[in-house]
């Protein structure tokens, strides 16, 4: 109900504008479109009860003006004043209407004749109403006709207001709704505002610091992406209306970059209000996060913008809910859709969608002002016994083998809005129950069988197919886990408690998540749960194994069917009940047997397959080893070391855990010098030394032995190998690194660490460090060993250099060994990006003199971050390479000068840079050695620097200007005051360093001095002249307007021009992105085996061939072979499929059956060139083919 005049006027559940006005309208006698209404109605208001609609009718108003013969034009003006002349332009409609309600005038012309008329008409025409003043005698004649018409159209629309009421009505008869279930949204998607504006997309992008939960975004083609993620190439569009973050949904924040585990947030900056806003869009699946948790990471990578939520509005929501009991016929409801009035105002099929044998249900659009646009699929069911898409519906409405009602919604606003939907649809189906009957008698007299169904039959699954229910638990390669006779088979939770009343095993998983906050938690607990039973009699029982698949970290341990009862094992207890995964019990020597965390002093046994590695490595059966406890503390790591070398370090002597914290925590700050820290940049290589050292001073961060074990090794002397576990067994783990892990030789002593979590009831918030020790079992004194010689560690050793092994190019990357003579001075380092030492800077005779080297692990010395290269004389040179007793292999030469000198030093090969003087007789030349800049800027830097100098320039004098005519109120641009600024705005300094440009515009920046533009020289005033003329020619307004700007514009351009953030990279370009991905996919194997039926090159190395690593590349012809090996050698590419048949030339063939069948190289003779070519040759389905083997150096 609402007041309309101040009237009530009764609004009914059908109602919308439409039919309100359509009622309002009849009720008032007039037509719809003479109703003028103060302010547009809403649907809202309609059903708001406190609303006060005016409206006004202008036929009445029309009628009541012809009715006193009033003036024509004042009622048109008048009209038009209120309503609007765009709202209302329908002057020579009013004219008509006028005309035809108008008994004084018609008395006039049957007394004056056509005077009257001709008096009007020239008025309209002067008011430009008619073309020509004989219009009126046209509209006169008609005037009969004009109200005819008119009053029929009224009586329509009675009878048509009538008739919706009638309907209306009889809706409002149906008393009750179907009963339905509750809404399970299974998508929702809703628009978050946040309380930050005025920021462009590009300036948000440039806050963005990603993390595992968002770990990509891109806007305008730029790209961010998390260091060591590699995206989906789904990923690599960009938007220019918007920045997409990829954002993790799953629970568990997997390191897979698997598509489904993340979903979109749309940012974009709203038009109007310029705040910015994220369209998020939630899957609200059971192994996903909740709408807040959601948020939350969305909102996590904008930390620097202290982005909070103003307001969120749900947008759009998706999912299902059900009519038990309830059945129906599509064709039936099909007719009524369109026959019935009721049904027809609300719903409506497409003529494809119509109801077809084919569809197993009938896809509707919904329309009604309470509820918005909704589409739905309604699909008829029969409830199943153990059907798991119904788990989370109460079973004790649904009856097993009865039917009932899906509703899948797929569009609709919000939640709201699909329970008013429910409502509605519900009395739909007590209508259609009504009707049905009657619909199937008709049709039966034309089609016998129409409406016939067949009782439903109860339906019994037992089981139902896994990796249905749980595709990301049952991946690929599932049976390699648990066999196929031994796969459990998931079941309802009401045939799950039949079956353990049955004495049948049961389980349960994913476990439920545990009661105790601090307990360890896995992955999925209490997610995505499932009921298990095994059907198989040979293995009845329910249990769970080690995951050894890719999805191991999510799913430590998998469900499958066993021959015992499992309940008791030990990887059930622990999982189920949290105990330890080896059951405690004392042992000789007071060794515990756990997986938790030691207390001080304690001695404990490793996980049993770093016991079963030590045994190998050492198998003398009265040595065990074991690990050894410490204090618990974030410098743990420190702690053992020193413990292991307490001859030297005396750290056993400091009693009590806090005096023993201090001497750790001082041990610690001593790292944080610029000197030593770069000995951890290899591991660090993606932070500054500033930045390393503030994670070291931070007694709150973690020492991690994984970044900072080349720190322990240099301070103490040592070499220290890494254990650790994960989840269930122990491993020997590298330091965290990029590409290949380098390390100098150093035949010291040895010390093993191992770090872990403990178990769950050590809560642990961080790892621990704890000594692996040898402990001689028949000794009672004397029997601990904490430290190894390096003779002694031979065996650790080999595990971790097979660990590390890695090639460059054909050559295996060893230990390195650089010995440098005591009396040469190192001053500094210069790292690269994968944190590898590539040159030294030496003080030699008082000169400073550049070492440039193949990669080394970086060694105590500063790090210096200059390109600047110290060349060197020749004399010099050789001085310091006698010195250093490097052994001279080549000169390089270009073009009759020397550029540098190549020697190696230990196994590393050194190129020292030298003036250019001419070539050193009885050194062998080479064009190429370790190339190096001859500039201390590369050029691209120095282009990229002066570009982005140039643009801020620009700005600047556009600024600088536009503020000059604004503060003077100069009003006209012209060459005479663009001559006075150019004198009277610029300074020349020819060295000046602008130093950081920050993006906002203002008087203090470093682009002026003393309110004047720095430039280098007369030049570049010319220049900034010319474009700020060329500007004003262009859009003088905008230039007059410039001073009103408060930021730069274009300030983001290229990737260059945004703030550089730790572990990730900027790239720019889809297909920069799409090379990013393909490059970070690959995984290099080399084989020892020809790859049958690959046109794509591959690794190969065989020692029947030689002990070299070649490219292999597959072809079809000895001549094409050849070709590949000749342009390879010549031209420097791999041919492949491009390579040519040309003649052979001189060759040596390996016959090749398999990788353990080779025969010796056989020389074959052709074409005489320069290289040995190397091809081995065989048959596939008795054709011979060919793989060439192309050298790697």
């Amino acid at each position: 109900m609402v007041r309309v005049n101040g009237k009530k006027f009764k609004i009914y559940e059908l109602d919308n504008v439409n039919s309100f006005k359509s009622r309002l309208a009849a009720t008032m006698d007039t037509l719809e479109s003479f109703l003028y209404f103060n302010k547009d109605i809403t649907d809202v208001e309609l059903r708001d009860k406190k609303s006060k609609i005016i409206v006004n009718d202008l036929l009445a108003e029309i009628k009541a003006s012809a009715s006193r013969n009033s003036s024509i034009i004042q009622l048109i003006n008048d009209i038009q004043a209120r309503v609007g002349k765009t709202k209302y332009n329908k002057g020579k409609e009013i004219v008509k209407v006028w005309l035809a309600y108008n008994k004084p005038l018609r008395k006039d012309v049957k007394t004056q004749g056509k005077s009257p008329l001709d008096n009007i008409g020239d008025i309209l025409q002067k008011n430009k109403l008619y073309i020509t003043s004989r219009q009126i005698h046209t509209d006169w004649a008609q005037i009969k006709n004009i109200k005819k018409y008119l009053e029929g159209r009224i009586q329509s629309n009675k009878d048509s207001a009538k008739n919706t009421l009638d309907v209306f009505k009889e809706f409002d008869t149906i008393d009750e709704s179907a009963a339905s279930t509750d809404f399970e949204i299974e998508h929702v998607k809703f628009i978050l505002t946040l309380d930050v504006k005025d920021l462009s997309l590009l300036e948000i992008f440039n806050t963005i610091k990603l993390n595992p939960s968002v770990p990509f975004s891109t806007t305008m083609d730029f790209y961010k992406i998390l260091q060591d993620f590699i995206p989906p190439e789904e990923w690599s569009s960009s938007s220019e209306e918007s920045l997409i973050l990829q954002v993790a949904q799953k629970k568990f924040v997997s390191t897979s970059s698997n598509i489904s585990n993340y979903e979109s947030a749309i940012v974009k900056v709203d038009p109007e209000s310029d705040y910015m806003t994220i369209d998020i869009t939630i899957n609200t699946s059971k192994d996903n996060v909740s709408r807040d948790e959601f948020m939350k990471r969305s909102l996590s990578v904008f930390k620097n913008l202290d982005a909070k939520v103003k307001q969120i509005d749900e947008s759009e929501v998706i999912g299902v809910f059900y009519f038990p009991i309830l059945r129906f016929n599509k064709y039936v409801f099909a007719d009524l859709v369109v026959n019935d009035p009721i049904f027809s105002r609300l719903i409506t099929i497409d003529d494809h969608d119509k109801a077809t044998k084919m569809k197993p249900g009938i896809y509707i659009h919904f329309e009604h002002p309470s509820t918005g646009y909704i589409t739905a699929t309604l699909t008829e069911k029969i409830m199943v016994k153990g059907d798991q898409t119904m788990k989370k519906v109460d079973l004790d409405f649904f009856e097993p083998g009865g039917p009932f009602i899906r509703v899948k919604v797929s569009k609709a606003n919000n939640a709201k809005s699909v329970g008013i939907f429910k409502e509605i649809l519900g009395k739909l189906f007590m209508r259609y129950e009504e009707k049905k009957d009657g619909i199937i008698d008709y049709y039966k007299n034309y089609i016998p069988d129409f409406g016939n169904v067949a009782p439903p039959e109860e339906i019994e699954v037992q089981s139902i197919k896994a990796s249905d229910v749980s595709p990301d638990l049952f991946v690929t390669l599932y049976t390699r886990n648990c066999k196929p006779a031994r796969m459990p088979v998931i079941v309802s939770e009401e045939d799950a408690v039949q079956a353990q009343a049955e004495g049948k095993s049961v389980m349960k998983f994913p476990r439920d998540r545990p009661d105790d906050p601090d307990a360890f938690n896995f992955p999925m607990d209490g997610e995505g749960q499932n009921y298990y039973v095994c059907n198989n009699p040979e293995y009845p029982y329910t249990g769970i194994r080690i995951n050894k698949l890719k999805n191991a970290d999510v799913y430590p341990y998998v469900p499958c069917c066993f021959e015992r009862d499992q309940r008791k094992k030990t990887k059930y207890l622990h999982y189920y009940e949290g105990k330890e995964l080896i059951a405690v019990e004392k042992k000789q020597h007071n060794i515990i047997r756990t997986d938790k965390i030691l207390k001080y002093n304690q001695f404990g046994t490793l996980p049993l397959n770093l016991e079963n590695l030590f045994v190998i490595i050492d198998p003398d059966p009265k040595y065990e080893y074991v690990r050894k406890g410490v204090y618990k503390s974030k410098n743990s790591f420190i702690n053992v070391v020193m413990e292991a070398l307490n001859d030297e370090t005396e750290i056993l002597d400091i009693d009590g855990e806090e005096a023993r914290e201090d001497t750790l925590m001082e041990e610690r700050v001593a790292f944080a010098k610029k000197n030593i820290v770069p000995l951890c940049r290899q591991e660090l290589y993606d932070k500054t030394v500033k930045e390393i050292i503030k994670m070291i001073e931070d007694p709150e961060v973690y020492f991690d032995p994984k970044l900072f074990v080349h720190l322990l090794e240099d301070r103490f002397d040592c070499n220290i190998f890494l254990f650790t576990r994960k989840i269930l067994d122990g491993e020997m783990v590298l330091p965290r690194h990029l590409q290949a892990y380098y390390k100098n030789r150093t035949k010291k002593r040895c010390i093993y660490v191992y770090e872990h979590m403990g178990s769950e009831s050590d809560h642990a918030k961080y790892p621990q460090c704890e000594l692996i020790i040898k402990y001689n079992t028949k000794k009672s004194r004397d029997n601990v060993q904490f430290s190894f010689t390096y003779k002694e560690a031979r065996n650790v050793r080999n595990v971790y250099n097979r660990l590390r092994k890695a090639y460059a190019l054909n050559s295996t990357i060893n230990e390195t060994y650089m010995p440098i003579d005591p009396s040469i001075k190192i001053k500094s380092q210069w790292i690269d990006s994968y944190g590898k030492t590539r040159r030294l800077n030496v003080v030699y005779n008082d000169q400073n003199i550049s070492l440039i080297i193949t990669p080394i692990q970086p060694i105590k010395v500063r790090e210096t971050t200059s390109t600047k290269i110290y060349l060197v004389d020749v004399t010099t040179a050789m001085k310091l390479i006698d010195t250093l007793n490097i052994q001279v292999t080549s000169q390089t030469v270009i073009g009759d000068v020397t550029k540098e000198i190549n020697g190696t030093l230990g196994n590393v090969t050194v190129s020292i840079p030298v003036n250019n003087e001419g070539i050193i007789d009885g050194i062998p030349e080479k064009q190429h050695g370790l190339s190096f800049p001859e500039k201390d800027e590369s050029s691209l830097e120095k282009y990229n620097k002066n570009k982005k100098m140039a643009r801020y320039l620009v700005e600047y004098t556009i600024w600088v200007y536009s503020t000059y005519l604004n503060e003077t109120g100069i009003v006209d641009v012209n060459d005479d005051n663009i001559a006075q600024f150019a004198k009277n705005f610029f300074i020349i300094k020819p060295d000046y360093d602008y130093g950081y440009i920050e993006k906002t515009l203002k008087k203090d920046s470093s682009i002026l001095y003393g309110g004047k533009i720095v430039v280098h020289n007369e030049e570049t005033i010319k220049r900034l002249i010319y474009v700020l003329r060329l500007s004003a020619q262009m859009n003088v307004d905008s230039v007059r307007r410039y001073y009103e700007r408060i930021v730069i514009r274009n300030y983001y351009v290229d990737i260059t021009d945004f703030d550089r953030y730790s572990h990730q990279v900027i790239l720019y370009g889809e297909e920069s992105v799409n090379k990013w991905i393909l490059e970070n996919n690959i995984v290099y194997t080399i084989h020892d085996e020809v790859q049958i039926g690959v046109n794509t090159p591959y690794f190969f190395k065989n020692t029947l061939v030689d002990n070299n690593v070649y490219l292999a590349q597959n072809t079809q012809t000895l001549e094409k072979a050849s070709d590949i090996a000749v342009k390879w050698v010549r031209e420097g590419y791999n041919a492949n499929i491009y390579a040519d048949d040309t003649t052979p030339v001189s060759f040596t063939l390996y016959a090749y059956i398999n990788g353990g069948n080779i025969s010796a190289g056989r020389q074959i003779k052709g074409k005489p060139f320069s290289n040995e070519v190397k091809i081995m040759g065989y048959k596939i389905d008795n054709n011979a083919e060919y793989t060439v083997l192309l050298p790697l150096s």
